[in-house]
C-alpha cells in the first residue's frame, strides 16, 4: 500500500493546520503518521512479522514532525542512504517521498536509489501539461510522469532452501 499524506497547499489562515513553518496541514500529516504507525503495528501482530515497509508521498521533509514520528517509532529512512532528493520545486530540492523500513525489514535491504526521471526533467514534459502548450512535448513514457522521483530499494531475501533450514 502506498501512502499519500495531506499536501502542504491551501493553508487555513489560523488554527493547528495553518502554516507554522512546516507548510500547511502539518498537524494533519502528523496524525496521519501516528495512525500509520498504529496500523503497521496491528499488521505486524496479525501476520506475525517484524518486516514492515512504509512507502509513499508523505509530503514532509526529513526534519518535519510526521517524519520524526516515523523515525521515533523505529522506522529507518531508506532514501536517506542515497544522499539524493526526490522532489524539486521553485529551484529548491528535498525529499517528500519515502520508503521506511522496520529494523527487521532494513536488514533485508541490499541497496537504495532514487530514479531521477521526474524532478530533473522539464515541466513541459509533465503529464499535467498534455495539450497545454502550442507544441505538445508530452510523451507516454516514464519521464515526467510525476513531479516526484521514485525511490527504489533492492531486497536480499532468503531462498526457499535457506528458509527450509531455519524452520
Amino acid at each position: 500500500m502506498a501512502n499519500h499524506f495531506k499536501s502542504k497547499g491551501s493553508a487555513p489562515s489560523s488554527g493547528e493546520n495553518a502554516d507554522h513553518g512546516q507548510g500547511a496541514w502539518n498537524a494533519a500529516r502528523t496524525r496521519q503518521a501516528e495512525s500509520l504507525v498504529a496500523f503497521a503495528d496491528g499488521l505486524e501482530d496479525e501476520f506475525s512479522t517484524a518486516k514492515v515497509f512504509l512507502t509513499g508521498d508523505f509530503n514532509s521533509y526529513a526534519q518535519e514532525d510526521p517524519i520524526r514520528v516515523l523515525r521515533e517509532a523505529g522506522y529507518i529512512d531508506q532514501g536517506a542512504k542515497t544522499g539524493e532528493h526526490t522532489y524539486s520545486f521553485d529551484g529548491m530540492v528535498g525529499s517528500l517521498d519515502y520508503i521506511f523500513a522496520s529494523p527487521a525489514a532494513d536488514a533485508t535491504v541490499a541497496g537504495a536509489d532514487i530514479w531521477n526521471i521526474n524532478s530533473v526533467e522539464s515541466i513541459a514534459l509533465e503529464y499535467s501539461r498534455y495539450n497545454y502548450n502550442v507544441t505538445n512535448f508530452y510523451a507516454p513514457d516514464a519521464y515526467r510522469a510525476s513531479d516526484h522521483d521514485p525511490l527504489i530499494v533492492g531486497l536480499e531475501l532468503p531462498t526457499a532452501k535457506e528458509k527450509a533450514h531455519t524452520r
